[in-house]
């Protein structure tokens, strides 16, 4: 399995497979530096990811992804919100992404790459102007 691609199918124990390693995932969930090192680099080169990156970015800047969230939720819910988004396409939560924008390792580790992939869509040569 590519971490690159997303499998439906069950695997040989009924789960359904997931674009992520469990390795990654559960790493990241648990605050691991260097598995959350390792998503922001998946998320600048995966091209799966691409499109759900670019929506991100665009709701974390409307008012709703901006305001403080009237539920307030813990980093691990909404990175497993967030795996949820990238993995089987759920909705957005705005709890989850309002909770990127003051968070600064949330924020560094989802909505980052995800605005500079976001800058690269609308400009390719401006992702060079961010280094």
């Amino acid at each position: 399995m590519s971490a690159g691609t997303v499998h439906a199918s069950p695997d040989s124990e009924g789960r359904a497979e997931t674009h992520f390693p469990d390795e990654l995932r559960i790493g990241v969930l648990a605050g691991l530096e260097d598995q959350e090192l390792r998503l922001e680099a998946h998320f600048l080169d995966c091209d799966h990811c691409r499109e759900p990156e670019v929506a991100l970015a665009e709701f974390a800047e409307t008012p709703e992804g901006r305001c403080a969230p009237q539920h307030p939720v813990s980093c691990l819910e909404a990175r497993n919100d967030l795996f949820h988004f990238f993995d089987q396409g759920r909705e957005l939560s705005p709890e989850a992404v309002a909770h990127l924008n003051p968070c600064e390792c949330c924020r560094d580790h989802f909505l980052a790459p995800a605005r500079a992939v976001r800058a690269q869509e609308v400009d390719e040569n401006s992702i060079y102007a961010l280094d």
